[in-house]
């Protein structure tokens, strides 16, 4: 994998709709420790309902977000 591939990965913590103050916390680590490796920062985000967190996760400057939803993922 040469390191325009590479990632940094984050898992998304979310409770009752909300991001955990932790996963920013991470984006933000991730995203500095990025720029120092010229890899892109990804974020896992699994539950249900949770696109909206998405879109959210994205403002925050994270370069792709993995969506895993569905109602099964309830409360996961």
């Amino acid at each position: 994998m040469s390191s325009s591939e590479s990632k940094i990965w984050v898992f998304a913590e979310h409770r009752q709709g909300r991001l955990a103050e932790v996963s920013l916390e991470l984006f933000q680590k991730a995203l500095d420790l990025g720029q120092h490796t010229n890899w892109k920062v990804a974020a896992l985000l699994v539950g249900d309902r949770v696109s909206s967190l998405a879109e959210e996760i994205l403002i925050y400057g994270v370069d792709e977000v993995l969506l895993a939803q569905d109602p099964l993922l309830d409360g996961y």
